[in-house]
């Protein structure tokens, strides 16, 4: 997974991988 990827798709679900990955 290429790095700018993954910042756009933990932007889009902050709110959800927030509660679910509180780690991240």
């Amino acid at each position: 997974m290429a790095e700018a990827f993954r910042g756009e798709f933990y932007q889009k679900v902050d709110g959800k991988a927030r509660v679910s990955i509180p780690a991240a």
